[in-house]
C-alpha cells in the first residue's frame, strides 16, 4: 500500500518509496526541500521506524549505502532519483521521471518487505488516516501530492490516488500533510 513518511533526522533529505525513510527535515523527495510547506511528513514514526528497522538492506539495493545521509549513488533507483530532483518538485516534471525495470523491481522488493514487517504499524497509520473523516480533497489532489513525497512513497502513494477513491484518497492526502 502506501507509507506514511520520513523521520526528521537530519539534512533535509528523505529516503525512504513506498514507506519512510531516513534523513529529512523537509520530507519530499530525496535531497530536495519538497515537501509540506518546509515541514516533515513524519505522521506515522512507528512505521518509519519500523521500516528503517526491517528493510534497511532493500533501502540501500535501492538508493545506495549512502541513503540515510543524502547520498543517492549506487542503488538501483540512483537515476530516478537524480531525475526527480532536479525537478524543483514541479510535479510535471516529476511524473515524467521514469524509473528503469530494475529500480521498479527493487521498490517493489522493498514495499513487500514493509508490507511483510511492518503491517502492524501500517494498518494503526491507515486507521488514523480515515479516522479523519471526510474532506476535499480529491484522488487528483492526492496524485499532485504524491509526487512530492519520497522517492520510495510515490509508487504506494500513486497506487492509492488511482483507486479513484475519494474518501480514501482524502485520508491519505491528510495523513501526508500535503498543501
Amino acid at each position: 500500500m502506501f507509507g506514511c513518511g520520513g523521520t526528521s533526522k537530519g539534512n533535509g533529505n528523505t529516503a525512504g518509496a513506498s514507506s519512510g525513510g531516513s534523513g529529512g527535515g523537509a520530507g519530499g523527495i530525496p535531497g530536495s526541500a519538497c515537501g509540506s510547506s518546509g515541514t516533515s511528513t513524519t505522521n506515522c514514526p512507528s512505521y518509519t521506524s519500523c521500516v528503517e528497522t526491517s528493510c534497511t538492506t532493500q533501502l540501500k539495493a535501492c538508493y545506495g549505502a549512502g541513503y540515510a545521509g543524502g547520498n543517492y549513488s549506487g542503488g538501483a533507483c540512483s537515476a530516478y532519483v537524480t531525475c526527480t530532483q532536479a525537478c524543483a518538485c514541479n510535479s510535471t516534471c516529476i511524473q515524467a521521471c521514469s524509473q528503469t525495470a530494475e529500480c521498479s523491481t527493487c521498490l517493489t522488493t522493498w514495499e513487500m518487505c514493509a508490507q511483510n514487517a511492518c503491517a502492524t504499524q501500517f494498518n494503526q497509520c491507515l486507521s488514523a488516516a480515515l479516522d479523519a473523516g471526510p474532506g476535499s480533497h480529491t484522488c487528483a489532489d492526492l496524485s499532485a501530492c504524491c509526487a512530492q513525497q519520497p522517492a520510495n512513497m510515490q509508487s504506494d502513494c500513486v497506487q492509492v490516488a488511482n483507486g479513484k477513491i475519494d474518501l480514501i484518497c482524502n485520508s491519505l492526502y491528510s495523513a501526508l500533510s500535503c498543501q
